[in-house]
Order: C-alpha cells, then sequence, then structure tokens
C-alpha cells in the first residue's frame, strides 16, 4: 500500500486512532472546518 495514495485527512484519523490527544485536536479541525463550510452555505443561499 502506498502511503501517498491517502489523502492527508485519512493519515491524520490513522495517526489518531492510537492517540486520544492528536484524536481530540482532529475533530475539533474537523468541527471548525464543517462550521466554516456551513457558514459558507449560509452566506450563499
Amino acid at each position: 500500500m502506498d502511503p501517498h495514495y491517502y489523502p492527508h485527512s485519512v493519515q491524520a484519523v490513522a495517526h489518531a486512532w492510537g492517540e486520544p490527544a492528536a484524536e481530540a485536536d482532529l475533530v475539533d479541525r474537523l468541527t471548525q472546518t464543517v462550521r466554516a463550510e456551513h457558514a459558507d452555505d449560509q452566506h450563499a443561499a
């Protein structure tokens, strides 16, 4: 399996799987991303 095949987000999830602190950071970043996209959707509507 070529690690370069996977997107960065998948690598981050795999890394966070074994590290609670990394998992919490990943969840925070995903939440911020979703909120930012949702805000963009609200402005577009």
